[in-house]
């Protein structure tokens, strides 16, 4: 959202000016400058009405400059808003007043701003253009900070370009700049772009020393809203260098912030986050929960939105609309007595009014086109999203079953092995030398143990559950007095191992691994036509 302090910059300046419809409201204009701030954020539509009103009394009034900046204002809370035709069209009017009025500096600033309009209309090479004309005003000027920023801005545009070593030559020339001047903001913002690059190009431990040290300058300036965002940078390295632990240290930092400024917007990108670390950390619930979280935020920040933008249009209609109305007055105003040439002008104003009404329509056609499109993009992405996601999860799903095929095939090597050393004891038990006999009966024993040991049965219980989680869910809900017992027979069947196979991973005879199959389907309660495999592979 648009600074507050543009507004009441503009206020004050509309004071200055002594513009006589502010003369006479003086002191309530005054006492609104306290309640600016707050009305900007909750109502720019109220914002930009009160702009509307000082630009046309400043231009009424010849006061230029008032208007410009008035002008200038009234494209950040379009721009804001996402209408970015409106936006264009109130800063292409400011910026002729400036150059009417030949302040270079404030050109050269909207010009920047233009640039970052195009840059989010999609349009990089207009962006391209208007940034560079910004340069040249800011270098006539031999502004240092002014010729930083846009250095800045297109570096960043050449990031997003993917042209690296474009973006890093504009970042450090915006670096030196800085550095002569002591920005320590501009200096920080900087160090967070370059942050950026290094982390596109996946080096991480550049990319988290530039990120510090700009969390350091951002501190040093108490600029809380900027280190929200060099927090969450901080974090998403330290979950793309696996440290999941440590991500969630600094996402909660931002979160926390977010919270104490009552930024939505970084609230609903934290709690994603710390969703996603979670979900790397194998704390399905805990990601689950954080989430949904977030798409709690994202429904409501969706909702505030739309009402904000549906508000911003009823505001520009009904402008338009009372425009009309003053002009279809006027021209009543100026009806003569002659009846002839009454309904002469009666006729002009309904023409007037007809077309006009038709103007706006087709204005609102278009701010609807423009404002499905831009859904639609959002749509596509937040679908591109959700895509990459279930991929991530497919390749953690299949990664996890081949582990537990790894398990069982080890587990089946193990107690086929034991198995014939089993059959070999028992021959050395049967034969004659009796002395012999006590040590197998020891060695058998071991061996006999070996088949039921709870570790490679734990190491497999895991696997199995991550990667039937829900199954299981649904199994004990079903028949919650099953023992460890049946559900390692379970797992063994959700598998499609045959009898023979269950009773080798089991260490027990064919027989047996049959009865445990019966005395699971009674405790199941399966009707005697039903099929236990096919049970459960349903289920």
């Amino acid at each position: 959202m648009m600074r507050a302090c543009t507004i009441i910059l503009i206020l004050k300046l509309a004071l200055i000016y002594g513009l006589p419809c502010f003369a006479q409201h003086g002191e309530k204009l005054k006492a609104q400058l306290d309640l600016v701030s707050q009305e900007l954020r909750l109502r720019p539509d109220s914002a930009y009405l009160q702009l509307k009103t000082i630009y046309e009394h400043a231009k009424e009034h010849d006061a230029y400059a008032v208007a410009a900046d008035a002008l200038q204002a009234m494209g950040e809370i379009a721009f804001h808003l996402g209408n970015y035709p409106q936006s264009l069209a109130d800063y292409h009017k400011s910026l002729q007043l400036y150059k009417n009025t030949g302040d270079r500096k404030k050109e050269a600033e909207l010009l920047d701003d233009i640039g970052i309009l195009y840059y989010y209309n999609q349009q990089p090479a207009k962006a391209f253009v208007t940034y560079r004309a910004a340069m040249k005003i800011y270098q006539s000027l031999q502004d240092k900070d002014g010729i930083a920023d846009t250095n800045g801005k297109l570096g960043h545009l050449y990031e997003k370009q993917g042209q690296y070593d474009s973006a890093f030559y504009y970042q450090h020339a915006a670096l030196a700049l800085y550095q002569q001047t002591d920005n320590k903001n501009g200096l920080a913002k900087i160090h967070e772009n370059l942050g950026s690059i290094y982390e596109d190009k996946a080096d991480y431990k550049k990319a988290t020393e530039h990120f510090v040290f700009a969390l350091e300058l951002y501190a040093q300036t108490d600029n809380k809203l900027q280190k929200i965002e060099v927090l969450n940078n901080i974090g998403d390295v330290h979950r793309k260098t696996g440290a999941y632990q440590q991500a969630l240290v600094e996402t909660r930092k931002a979160l926390q912030l977010a919270e104490q400024l009552n930024e939505l917007y970084q609230m609903e990108s934290a709690y994603r986050d710390i969703g996603k670390a979670h979900n790397l950390l194998g704390n399905n619930d805990s990601a689950f929960l954080y989430l949904e979280k977030s798409r709690e935020f994202a429904r409501k920040l969706y909702s505030r939105e739309n009402s904000l933008q549906i508000s911003f249009f009823q505001v520009l209609y009904d402008m338009e609309e009372k425009e009309d109305e003053i002009l279809r007055l006027n021209n009543v105003r100026k009806i003569s007595m002659t009846v002839l040439l009454a309904i002469f002008l009666v006729a002009f104003v309904m023409y007037r009014s007809q077309r006009s009404k038709i103007k706006n329509e087709r204005k609102l056609r278009k701010i609807d086109k423009d404002l499905l499109e831009t859904q639609n993009k959002l749509i596509k992405v937040e679908l591109e999203n959700k895509a990459l996601s279930e991929q991530s999860l497919k390749k953690e799903l299949e990664l996890k079953r081949q582990e537990l095929t790894s398990n069982t095939l080890y587990v089946i090597q193990k107690n086929q092995f034991l198995e014939s050393l089993k059959k070999e004891l028992a021959a050395l038990i049967s034969d004659d030398k009796r002395d012999n006999r006590r040590s197998l009966k020891r060695i058998l024993s071991q061996i006999n143990q070996s088949f039921n040991n709870d570790k490679y049965w734990k190491d497999f219980r895991v696997a199995a559950e991550k990667v039937h989680g829900d199954f299981y869910a649904r199994l004990k809900e079903h028949s919650p007095d099953l023992k460890a017992s049946d559900l390692r027979l379970v797992a063994l069947l959700k598998m499609n191992f045959s009898t023979e196979e269950i009773a080798s991973l089991l260490g027990i005879s064919i027989d047996s691994a049959r009865v445990a199959r019966y005395r699971l389907r009674k405790k199941l309660n399966l009707e005697q036509q039903e099929n236990l495999t096919t049970f459960l592979q349903n289920l």
